[in-house]
């Protein structure tokens, strides 16, 4: 039971930046093709919200997207909108006329 308990301790952390470090780079690439030109700016935004996402959690990938997409949004910069984007960032404020009830049944999961 105690090599378990160690063995955990020792493996969740290595999981856990294992997938901040891939997450980080998907991200990176990402905001890349909706912010091209500034991808050292875009690196430096990652960095510093992996930091505000370590004090926040022990699992920084459960927060680092949204911290990163808040940052941007707050900073104003002009995106460039592309097929891709749309997809990766759907708006945030839509219609009242689109929006419809639906039962959690009805719902279904779509592949990322």
């Amino acid at each position: 039971m105690k090599t378990d308990l160690q063995t955990c301790k020792m493996v969740i952390p290595q999981t856990v930046s294992l997938a901040l470090s891939r997450l980080k780079e998907r991200l990176q690439q990402n905001y890349e093709r909706v912010y091209p030109g500034i991808p050292a700016f875009v690196q430096r935004v990652l960095d510093e919200e992996e930091i505000n996402a370590w004090k926040l959690s022990d699992f920084p990938h459960l927060l680092l997207p949204d911290l990163v997409e808040v940052r941007l949004d707050r900073l104003n910069l002009h995106q460039v909108k592309t097929k891709e984007f749309e997809t990766l960032m759907p708006p945030r404020v839509y219609p009242v006329s689109s929006l419809q009830p639906t039962s959690a049944f009805s719902l279904q999961c779509t592949q990322v």
